[in-house]
């Protein structure tokens, strides 16, 4: 993910339990941020928190097809 100015940032989803600071992200260089996330499954939704508020207004889907506008 690239967020250049952002202090801390975490990738938040179903494999965690939507717990906000359960899977942090690492600032590589630039701006750009990684995580390797364990349990993830086709069809997960996710979405990232940078410096405490969400950085994406929709939820992401792991596998393209999957419904992840109830959530």
């Amino acid at each position: 993910m690239w967020a250049p100015h952002a202090t801390a940032v975490y990738v938040i989803g179903d494999f965690n339990g939507w717990i906000t600071d359960a899977t942090p992200m690492t600032l590589l260089v630039n701006g750009v941020w990684t995580a390797t996330v364990e349990g993830v499954a086709m069809g997960d939704c996710y979405r990232y928190m940078a410096n405490a508020s969400w950085d994406n207004e929709e939820l992401q889907a792991v596998a393209e097809g999957a419904d992840c506008a109830e959530r």
